[in-house]
């Protein structure tokens, strides 16, 4: 299963780098996920290998960025501006625009944003960028301040926040496009009794990043790599695993929307949860 290990390791004289990968399910299921994309990575490429490896919670992946342990790394779009400021450069992206949306009940009355004044709201954890932020200030456009004027509660993932919603326990609930499609086909019951009232603007997807020491030539293969997976059986099935369609060549520039996304959010709501310089 993916290590929480410190130190990388050479093995009989070939280099072998960290590549890190986000705690968003438990370590097992990481594996499971994202072992397969590492394999192809490490078939299609010579004189180096790729080594999963994940963390404990966000705030301790984190901290293995801003330490330098990890050589390449997925990251949430609202992280990539600080993980370039530690020394990382986008050099590709999932081929996807990701956003958010608020679902309520299909019997409920609420039509406008100002009609969940004092109402509970509920998103998954404050720091997750398509379930909680952008739903936050897509409300915020409709004219609704969700920290001064509702109730948000932080339930810990897009499903259980649909799922207060479903139980009559919130007015409303933040959830990605993906996590709502991803709802969908898993309890299709619930999903056919609730609705999508309100989606927010589109932005890039997820970044994978190099550590700028890690040699051009280096990222350059591990970039053809992943940009050719959606063209061989195996890629394809790797991709499934992730839920991404394919991936596509990055930069920094790649990701000025979400710079002035971040900007926006910052003047509405504060600093961003889980943005750190």
């Amino acid at each position: 299963m993916p290590e929480y290990s410190r130190t990388p390791r050479n093995g009989g004289g070939q280099i072998e780098y960290v590549f890190g990968v986000p705690p968003v399910h438990n370590p097992v299921h990481l594996f499971e996920i994202y072992q397969p994309l590492m394999e192809i990575i490490n078939a299609g490429v010579t004189g180096f290998q790729v080594k999963i490896e994940t963390a404990p919670d966000h705030a301790s992946y984190q901290q293995k960025l801003i330490s330098g342990h990890l050589q390449f790394a997925i990251l949430d779009p609202h992280l990539v501006i600080g993980a370039e400021r530690r020394g990382y450069r986008p050099f590709a992206r999932v081929a996807e625009r990701i956003g958010g949306l608020i679902v309520v009940r299909k019997d409920s009355p609420i039509h406008r944003a100002t009609e969940l004044k004092h109402r509970v709201i509920s998103f998954a954890t404050p720091d997750d960028f398509a379930s909680t932020m952008l739903p936050k200030l897509l409300l915020k456009n409709l004219g609704l301040n969700v920290e001064r004027e509702a109730q948000a509660t932080y339930v810990g993932s897009p499903e259980s926040a649909a799922m207060n919603v479903y139980l009559g326990l919130a007015a409303a609930g933040g959830m990605s496009v993906a996590a709502w499609q991803a709802l969908a086909r898993s309890q299709p019951d619930m999903a056919a009794a609730l609705q999508v009232r309100w989606r927010s603007e589109s932005y890039v997807g997820p970044a994978v990043l190099a550590q700028d020491a890690v040699p051009e030539a280096d990222r350059r293969a591990v970039g053809a790599v992943l940009a050719t997976l959606h063209t061989t059986e195996s890629g394809r099935a790797a991709l499934s695993r992730l839920e991404v369609p394919r991936f596509e060549a990055a930069t920094p520039g790649s990701y000025d929307g979400v710079w002035e996304f971040l900007g926006v959010y910052r003047a509405a709501f504060g600093p961003a949860p889980g943005v750190r310089p």
